[in-house]
């Protein structure tokens, strides 16, 4: 009886195929096991990442260049630019001076839409009270910034370059910012909200959780707001410095420093 030597060699390979699947079946089957439940170091750390992912909101910055006919100061008292580089709120500086400038979308974003659905899309982004001479601008645009201003019709400007006047737009960059109004938020919902809350941060059932805002000298910006009766239960605590973007001065460039503290115990 002859054997052939090329379906023995087929037959092994199969037989390892077979063996190593084998093997990762099993894995899949004793691995949970193996890892065992989530440290409470782990679970704290999650903690504060789904806190610090809550209380963010990106912010993109755009350099805006007006061009005007030497001597026709046709900005006026406001002007209007069409199709404008983002869809959400604005904040707008003079470079040179870095002052804030009132801003506002056309239209108006009505108070009852939903802007997440992408049913709204302004057409146009007004700019008002522009120094004499002003020409250079930065535009930040994020969903954290308080909904634009409503004022009236302003001399609008394209970027068509044939135009007595026109104006350019660049894109800087794009970050993510810790914003004051998503931490008020974020209490607003452990207050009313808190198992929706706990399943955004990624908490486990059998832990009990709070946090608090501090500022600088490390006094909690939350008037009444006093750490819960824990008791002796095993407690895990952790704080962390942030720069954040305030509610009242909305500056990306001039933010103010705080610190998170967050509590894990059961």
């Amino acid at each position: 009886m002859v054997v052939k030597k090329g379906s023995s060699h087929v037959e092994i390979m199969i037989s390892f195929v077979i063996f190593i699947g084998f093997l990762l079946f099993f894995y899949t089957i004793i691995s949970p096991a193996i890892k065992g439940p989530r440290s409470s170091d782990t679970v704290l750390e999650d903690y504060r990442n789904g806190i610090l992912n809550y209380v963010q909101e990106e912010v993109e910055e755009w350099n805006l260049g007006i061009t005007e006919v030497e001597g026709d100061n046709l900005l006026g008292s406001c002007f209007e630019i069409n199709s404008p580089p983002s869809t959400k709120n604005s904040i707008v500086k003079l470079i040179e001076e870095e002052e804030m400038i009132n801003t506002h979308y056309s239209p108006a974003i009505p108070d009852n839409l939903e802007t997440e659905t992408n049913e709204y899309s302004p057409s146009s982004l007004s700019i008002k009270e522009p120094p004499e001479g002003g020409q250079k601008f930065k535009i930040f645009f994020s969903d954290g910034f308080n909904k634009s201003k409503e004022f009236s019709s302003c001399t609008k400007i394209s970027e068509d370059e044939s135009s007595k006047s026109y104006y350019t737009k660049n894109f800087q960059k794009k970050r993510n910012y810790v914003f004051e109004s998503k931490i008020n938020e974020m209490k607003e919902k452990y207050l009313n909200e808190k198992e929706d809350l706990r399943l955004l941060l990624k908490i486990p059932e059998k832990y009990d959780f709070w946090f608090d805002f501090l500022n600088v000298s490390r006094d909690s910006f939350w008037g009444g707001w006093e750490e819960p009766d824990i008791g002796t239960e095993n407690i895990y605590v952790d704080e962390f410095a942030i720069s954040y973007i305030d509610e009242l001065n909305q500056d990306p460039e001039n933010k103010q420093q705080g610190s998170l503290r967050i509590i894990l115990w059961g």
